[in-house]
């Protein structure tokens, strides 16, 4: 993160800097509003904004200084920097970032309005996500893989994901895997159930705050396994796990938590609310 230094403009010289440091691998981001004339001369702004990868909208400053011009203006202007919305607090913030120009650019999501449970509008949640959650059902109630088998058949995007995921070099198959059947015998009914509660967050139309609060989960989720291998217990460090994905489920589906996690039958697995 470039933080401008009021008694010590930009020049010439830095942005050379700049170029041998991203030469060498690192990334930059800035925040726009805070580059006035007075840090940055006006001729060397195209120079400097161009070399960044972020640019940062932080929703705590003034909204004068926030909305006009930077949204109106910088997306089309560096079309290859990427955008973080930082301290979102509202409903309308988030607005902001989706519906302003180039809104396609923003890439990563902050603020206490992500983690904030909200109805869905229509009261419906994803289709996806809903077929997500019936599967998973399914394999708690121990259903036949044939059954299994016609829910994944029934959006084939998931199931690509899914054969996606299993024939992935990282996992070291011998053989290629075409089938459901195939994927409960090499990953296990658990295993399959671990990795649907993180597909829920893709599911959907991806976004900045799926993602942001995926990463969210998983950081929870590791940080409780963790605690349960100091018990030296796969399952219960396996358990665990879920429960740190599960924790900003209703966040996600914009539904009471008890309405998502009760129809999944989770006694066994101990997971409860944040």
């Amino acid at each position: 993160m470039l933080d401008p230094l009021t008694d010590e403009p930009m020049t010439d010289a830095m942005l050379g800097q700049l170029d041998a440091l991203r030469a060498k691998g690192v990334r930059f981001a800035i925040e726009p509003a805070l580059y006035d004339r007075k840090v940055l001369a006006e001729r060397l702004q195209p120079e400097l904004f161009s070399r960044v990868d972020f640019m940062l909208l932080d929703f705590a400053a003034p909204s004068t200084r926030v909305l006009a011009p930077i949204l109106d203006q910088l997306p089309q202007r560096y079309p290859n920097a990427r955008w973080m919305a930082r301290n979102i607090g509202t409903a309308e913030d988030l607005d902001v970032c989706l519906r302003a120009p180039g809104s396609h650019r923003f890439a990563l999501f902050h603020g206490p309005f992500l983690t904030s449970v909200r109805t869905l509008e229509g009261g419906k949640a994803d289709a996806s996500q809903t077929r997500v959650l019936h599967i998973m059902r399914l394999l708690r109630a121990n259903a036949d893989p044939k059954d299994i088998e016609i829910q994944f058949k029934l959006d084939s995007v998931l199931l690509f994901k899914l054969m996606r995921f299993i024939n992935a070099p990282i996992n070291g198959l011998s053989r290629k895997v075409q089938t459901i059947e195939d994927t409960l015998l090499l990953l296990g009914r658990e295993t399959l159930f671990k990795w649907l509660s993180m597909l829920l967050f893709t599911a959907r139309k991806e976004d900045g705050k799926a993602l942001s609060l995926l990463e969210k989960s998983l950081i929870r989720a590791r940080f409780m396994e963790k605690l349960g291998n100091y018990r030296s217990n796969k399952v219960e460090s396996e358990h665990l796990f879920l429960t740190g994905m599960f924790s900003l489920l209703d966040v996600l589906m914009g539904v009471p938590f008890p309405d998502v996690l009760d129809p999944l039958d989770l006694l066994k697995h101990r997971c409860v609310k944040r």
